[in-house]
């Protein structure tokens, strides 16, 4: 596996989502995905397709791998990327982007759970939203 800094805001961007999506109701939907998808799209307009699909699996891959293989690595890892989203993105409007995109996930079932609403509220300070 490549070192955090490796992997480029996008692929970042798709582990937090997906760790989020996953790790909130340890339910991945189809909705979910195809939202992150959408999403992370959104943050590389240009990227070609096929080269997207190239970094959007191996994103998904990262993630399946630290999950099954590595599992005490998964929060550090998710704090590690947000810490570098905090540090990485200097204006406001992008760290806002990111919150209003995890919350739309916690959403896309209709309801936000408890533990939606624990890991927002840590994302949200972890990504610098609470100063």
């Amino acid at each position: 596996m490549k070192q955090l800094g490796e992997y480029p805001l996008h692929q970042q961007l798709t582990f937090l989502y997906i760790a989020f999506a996953y790790q909130t109701d340890f339910n991945l939907s189809d909705e979910e995905m195809a939202l992150i998808e959408k999403k992370i799209r959104g943050w590389c307009p240009y990227k070609d397709d096929s080269k997207f699909r190239i970094d959007f699996e191996e994103a998904k891959d990262w993630y399946s791998h630290i999950l099954h293989h590595d599992p005490a690595e998964l929060m550090p890892t998710i704090m590690s990327i947000a810490d570098n989203l905090r540090k990485t993105l200097k204006d406001l409007k992008s760290r806002q982007q990111i919150y209003s995109e995890l919350y739309e996930i916690s959403t896309i079932d209709g309801e936000v759970n408890e533990r939606e609403e624990q890991w927002l509220a840590g994302l949200k300070r972890d990504i610098g939203l609470n100063s």
